[in-house]
């Protein structure tokens, strides 16, 4: 199994829309500030972008993102270049990387739409991000 090296994850042109119902408070906060926080705590991507992984090592390459279409797939060789190489897919689904060696995969993560649990997960990181005084928003407390 290859071992991940490296993430490359580009920012999506567009994010997920808001939530409606929210306080003015909450509806103020920059979208990408919520959503950030969100995909810092799961694989899933809830909108498009494009994500490139650094990795070593032959066998199957299960993308640590999700939902992940691979675009291309490359080669480091001996000569210090990268070669594209078609990869198939292995016995449980995911891209078979067939040579041991540093590997470059380009790829399109996330999708383009949200669900409802997760469209309330963002309501409730807003209003909470939002509040004013102890306890709530983003300011510190000792």
């Amino acid at each position: 199994m290859p071992r991940l090296l490296k993430t490359i994850e580009a920012t999506p042109s567009v994010w997920p829309t808001k939530p409606s119902g929210m306080s003015p408070n909450a509806d103020a906060l920059p979208q990408e500030v919520v959503w950030r926080m969100i995909e810092g705590y799961t694989t899933t991507r809830f909108s498009e972008r494009e994500c490139t992984w650094y990795c070593h090592g032959a066998g199957e390459f299960d993308p640590p993102l999700d939902p992940a279409t691979i675009t291309s797939s490359e080669f480091y060789d001996e000569y210090m270049t990268y070669l594209s190489v078609s990869v198939i897919d292995g016995p449980l689904g995911a891209p078979f990387l067939p040579e041991s060696g540093y590997w470059r995969i380009n790829a399109n993560v996330g999708n383009t739409t949200t669900p409802e649990d997760v469209q309330e997960a963002y309501r409730r990181l807003a209003e909470y991000l939002s509040e004013d005084g102890p306890g709530g928003g983003v300011t510190s407390q000792s």
